[in-house]
């Protein structure tokens, strides 16, 4: 008789979450960072700079449900390669288009391309981690990954907050706070980079092997 591995003896599970905490960390430190470029050196008000999401939150969205139907179709292995390379790109372009002058030019595009890349990912990624174990798991499972989603968020903006504390960024001259949102975008797309590495090397390529026991 076949058991489906337990969370902790499971690879896929294992990968699953190595993933979570790399993207989710980039993903983290962009989010932290980003506002106090459209206030600080863009000089948006901070209802305009919460607007500013407003396209990152609608593709995610709405585009879940199209994401988890795709990778119904195509496995899971794809869309969690493809989108942390698509999500890998929105930094890279934030970054290269920090001297923007305006919204469309600054942060429209790459928020853009970052949800799109996101809304591939993270559906593929929950179904991944859920069929990674059996069903008698899959309160720790979700426990688990859920854990290692805020820790890597958290573990980025922790470590920020110590290098760019208030107090610094407040004195920061506007130069200065654009180098280090441009950096800080930059080790995003690595990380988002990093995240399709795991997932291409950790997902089987018809993801059935890792099926939850019936």
């Amino acid at each position: 008789m076949t058991h489906a591995p337990t969370p902790f003896g499971s690879r896929t599970f294992a990968g699953a979450n190595a993933l979570t905490v790399i993207l989710y960390g980039g993903l983290g430190a962009a989010i932290f960072m980003l506002p106090f470029s459209m206030i600080r050196a863009h000089h948006y008000s901070s209802i305009a700079g919460g607007l500013a999401f407003l396209p990152l939150s609608l593709i995610l969205g709405l585009g879940s449900r199209l994401s988890g139907s795709l990778a119904d179709r195509v496995g899971k292995r794809l869309p969690l390669t493809i989108g942390p390379l698509i999500a890998g790109v929105g930094f890279a372009t934030l970054a290269l288009l920090a001297d923007g002058e305006t919204y469309v030019t600054t942060f429209l595009p790459g928020l853009v391309i970052v949800g799109v890349g996101m809304t591939l990912a993270v559906p593929a990624l929950t179904t991944a981690v859920f069929d990674s174990t059996s069903d008698s798991d899959s309160g720790a499972t979700s426990g688990i990954n859920n854990a290692a989603a805020r820790t890597g968020g958290l573990l980025a903006t922790a470590a920020l907050g110590i290098a760019f504390g208030d107090d610094r960024m407040a004195a920061m001259s506007v130069e200065v706070l654009t180098s280090a949102y441009t950096s800080v975008m930059w080790c995003a797309a690595v990380a988002s980079a990093a995240s399709a590495v795991i997932a291409f090397g950790t997902k089987s390529k018809d993801d059935s092997s890792h099926g939850k026991a019936r």
